[in-house]
C-alpha cells in the first residue's frame, strides 16, 4: 500500500507531511480486519449508518481522553467525554460466534513512522495494553509489559549502548554527590536497570535507579527509541485533536469560563463561548471572520460575547440575518434557532485550529438548511488550505457537492482532499474504499449512492403524483 507521504511526493515534492497522517484499526466493533484511512488536509468519511465511520476514529479518541484525564485511569479510559463504553464487550469485534479478544490502533506520524498499540480485555481491569510497536526507518521495536533488561538488551542493541552511557553518568553523579550518603542512601546497593514503564496508554523503556524496598532514588529516565526520540511530540498530536461531536449540547443562557487553548481537553463545545470572548477582548480578526461565515450560512451577520462575571460568559447574536441600521439589536443564543448553536462549535473549531492540527467533526451539517449545508463547504476548504487537517463524517450530498465544486473551480487542489467510503459486507464487517478526486471534482467509481437515492425518491413521487389528475 502506498503511504500518504509517497503519494503526495509523487504529486508535489515541496509538500511536507507533518502530524498524524494515517490511522489503522482492527478488532474494533465492525472493523474486524484492519482498515486504514489516510489523513489529508480535507478528509471525508462517508457511507451508510453503522458502517464504521465513527468506529475508526474512536480508539484514537479513547487514547486522547486517557491522556487528558486528571488522574491515571489505567491503560485505556473507555468511558470519557469523547467515547463512552461500559465494557470491552461493547466494542470488541464479533463476527457470528467469533469474538475478538483484542483490538489495535496504528498511528502513522509524519508519513514515515508509526506506533501500533494493542489492547486486550483484562482479567483484573476492563482493558490492558499488551503491546506497543514502534516502526521507523531507524528501528522496529516491540515492547510488552513485563519485559526485563535482558530481553531489551538482547533484542535491541541500541538500548545496551544507552544503558552503558547512563551507568557511567550515574557513577559520576554518585561520586560527586555526597548528599546521597548523607541522606542515608546506600549507594553501594542501588538497583540499576532497564524496565518497561506505562505512561497512561503508552509504553516507555526507562532507566531505573531504586534503593531499599524499591524506592526510586532518581526519577526514571526515558530511553529514546531510534526514530522516536521525541515521543512527547506524538502524544501532543493526539492531545491536540479538536473534537466536535454530533451531540453539541443545548444552547445555554450562560456558559462557564474556560481556557482558550492551544489544547482542548474534552469536546470543543465546552470552550466556544470563552474562545469568542477571548477573540473580542484581544481584537482577534477571527471574530469578524466568524460573523462573516455565519452571514454566508444565512444565520446572522454579527456575533458577540459578554463576560457576565468571573465564571460565566454569554453569547449574543444579531436578531436578523442581514446587516441593519441597528447593530446593537442582539439576542441571547438561547433565543435563536437551534441550528446556530449546533454549527457554532464547527465554525469556531475551524478558526481556532492551527496548521497540522486535526479537527474531527461529526456531521457538521446537522440542523442546517440545505443551502447552508452547501455553503459550509467554503469554510471547510478555506481551513484545509491553511494546513489544518479537517476530518468530517458526513451524510450530506449537498456538502460533498460543494467540496467537488471548489475542487473543479481550482480553489483546493486534488492533493489535499481524500474520500473514504464505508460499507459493511454480508458478515457485517466494515469495508473501506478510499478514493481521490480528479480536477473536475469527480471521485471515480466510489459507490456513493446519495444522488441515486434522491433520484429514486423524486421518481417515485412523480409517478405517484401523476395518478391524481389536476383539478
Amino acid at each position: 500500500m502506498v503511504s500518504i507521504a509517497e503519494a503526495r511526493n509523487k504529486r508535489s515534492s515541496s509538500y511536507e507531511v507533518k502530524g498524524i497522517s494515517k490511522i489503522s484499526v482492527a478488532g474494533f466493533k465492525s472493523i474486524y480486519d484492519e482498515k486504514s484511512i489516510s489523513i489529508y488536509p480535507l478528509t471525508i468519511l462517508s457511507g451508510s449508518n453503522s458502517s464504521g465511520k465513527s468506529s475508526i476514529f474512536q480508539p484514537l479518541l479513547m487514547m486522547k481522553q486517557t491522556m487528558e484525564e486528571s488522574y491515571d485511569p489505567g491503560d485505556l479510559l473507555i468511558d470519557g467525554p469523547h467515547v463512552r463504553y461500559y465494557s470491552a464487550k461493547e466494542f470488541l469485534s464479533k463476527i457470528g460466534n467469533e469474538v475478538a479478544d483484542k483490538f489495535s490502533i496504528t498511528i502513522e506520524v509524519d508519513g514515515e513512522k508509526s506506533i501500533r498499540e494493542t489492547f486486550k480485555r483484562g482479567k483484573n481491569k476492563p482493558v490492558e495494553l499488551v503491546e506497543a510497536s514502534f516502526t521507523s526507518k531507524k528501528s522496529n521495536v516491540r515492547l510488552k509489559p513485563g519485559m526485563d533488561e535482558k530481553d531489551l538488551i538482547k533484542k535491541y542493541w541500541f538500548f545496551n549502548d544507552q544503558y552503558e552511557s547512563f551507568r557511567k553518568s550515574l557513577n559520576s553523579f554518585i561520586l560527586d554527590n555526597k548528599r546521597l550518603s548523607d541522606n542515608g542512601i546506600d549507594t553501594d546497593n542501588l538497583n540499576i536497570g532497564l524496565k518497561i514503564l506505562r505512561k497512561r496508554c503508552m509504553l516507555n523503556v526507562v532507566f531505573s535507579v531504586t534503593g531499599a524496598y524499591g524506592k526510586a532514588i532518581i526519577s526514571p529516565s526515558v530511553l529514546p527509541i531510534p526514530g522516536f526520540e521525541d515521543l512527547s511530540r506524538v502524544e501532543n498530536h493526539i492531545l491536540g485533536i479538536i473534537h466536535v461531536p454530533t451531540l453539541r449540547g443545548n444552547p445555554q443562557r450562560v456558559y462557564k469560563t474556560t481556557a482558550v487553548g492551544p489544547q482542548f481537553p474534552g469536546t470543543l463545545d465546552n470552550y466556544v463561548a470563552s474562545i469568542i470572548n477571548h477573540w473580542k477582548v484581544t481584537n482577534n480578526p477571527a471574530l469578524n471572520k466568524l460573523g462573516n461565515w455565519l452571514k454566508t450560512l444565512g444565520l446572522t451577520w454579527k456575533i458577540d460575547a459578554k463576560q457576565i462575571n468571573d465564571t460565566q460568559v454569554e453569547i449574543l447574536l444579531h436578531r436578523l440575518p442581514k446587516k441593519t441600521s441597528d447593530p446593537e439589536d442582539m439576542v441571547n443564543i438561547a433565543d435563536v434557532g437551534f441550528g446556530v448553536s449546533q454549527v457554532l462549535p464547527v465554525l469556531v473549531a475551524l478558526l481556532v485550529a492551527k496548521r497540522d492540527q486535526i479537527v474531527y467533526i461529526e456531521q457538521p451539517e446537522i440542523h442546517l438548511h440545505p443551502r447552508a449545508q452547501y455553503k459550509l463547504a467554503e469554510m471547510l476548504v478555506e481551513t484545509a488550505n491553511r494546513g489544518v487537517k479537517v476530518v468530517i463524517e458526513t451524510h450530506s450530498m449537498l456538502l460533498l457537492t460543494g467540496i467537488q465544486t471548489y475542487i473543479a473551480e481550482g480553489k483546493i487542489t486534488t492533493d489535499n482532499v481524500k474520500l473514504h467510503w464505508f460499507s459493511r459486507n454480508d458478515d457485517g464487517v466494515t469495508d473501506v474504499i478510499s478514493t481521490s478526486f480528479d480536477k473536475r471534482g469527480s471521485f471515480g467509481e466510489c459507490p456513493i449512492d446519495f444522488a441515486e437515492i434522491e433520484l429514486e425518491a423524486d421518481s417515485r413521487y412523480l409517478d405517484a403524483s401523476e395518478l391524481h389528475p389536476v383539478d
